[in-house]
């Protein structure tokens, strides 16, 4: 598994891209992008990410915690 972010925050408000792979051994890995908007306070994460895609738009809501 590979993963790495970056992310940029005014206030509460956050931009992020995301990008990593994960894979069995033997087998070629295959890297995954995605870019999303969200709002951050405190603990509290709340977000909307479009994963880069041929073609289409599958956005991906999260919702969490970061301690």
């Amino acid at each position: 598994m590979v993963h790495n972010a970056v992310e940029y925050r005014y206030g509460v408000f956050q931009i992020f891209y995301d990008a990593g792979a994960i894979w069995d051994g033997g087998e070629t890995a295959i890297v995954r992008h995605s870019v999303g908007v969200g709002l951050r306070q405190s603990l509290f994460s709340l977000a909307v990410a479009f994963p880069v895609r041929e073609g289409h738009i599958d956005p991906i809501f999260m919702v969490g915690m970061n301690y």
